[in-house]
């Protein structure tokens, strides 16, 4: 039976991002390399700010664009 975080798992390439202005490809999560905080515009248009991100964290977040933050080395999961 499938896990509620299966659609993660399943991911089958990731592609390098860095933060700017333009709209990311639809992805699955986010992959954290480099600790540090992201700050993201969501789907609705809402910018939030993630904070406090350990290296190798899998985030489980759809969003529209990264626009900033100290995290490094980010992969979108596809």
């Amino acid at each position: 039976m499938p896990t509620a975080n299966e659609h993660l798992i399943s991911a089958t390439r990731v592609i390098p991002v860095t933060p700017g202005a333009t709209d990311l490809v639809e992805h699955k999560g986010i992959w954290i390399g480099g600790a540090g905080s992201i700050i993201v515009t969501l789907l609705n248009g809402q910018t939030a700010t993630v904070a406090g991100i350990n290296a190798g964290t899998l985030l489980p977040l759809r969003v529209k664009r990264i626009t900033g933050g100290t995290a490094t080395l980010m992969l979108l999961w596809i």
